[in-house]
């Protein structure tokens, strides 16, 4: 949570929720899967999204360079998952949860 505090929380809009699994416990800002199918497909796909930032070998393994340069590297491949996404290889789509 703490990450999630220092990383996206303030960018947040006022009542907005972030959806994320059960490690995650602030009903102030997140959302924890209900059982839901919507809610499964959601973090199903999002898990398709960090499979395909693990195929990179220098996010799947120890990382063996000075750790100022780990921003960069993982800056890197985010930006080479998100051009595979949006030339050819595009995640499925889930309906939007309403609440």
């Amino acid at each position: 949570m703490r990450l999630a505090r220092d990383a996206f929380i303030n960018h947040l809009e006022i009542g907005e929720k972030a959806l994320a699994d059960k490690g995650y416990r602030d009903n102030n800002y997140v959302v924890n899967p209900n059982g839901d199918q919507i809610s499964r497909n959601i973090l199903a796909r999002h898990e398709t999204v960090n499979k395909r930032v693990k195929q990179f070998y220098s996010m799947k393994n120890v990382f063996r360079h000075v750790l100022t340069l780990h921003p960069s590297f993982f800056r890197a491949v985010v930006n080479l998952t998100q051009i595979m996404i949006d030339n050819g290889e595009p995640l499925y789509e889930v309906q939007p949860v309403v609440e």
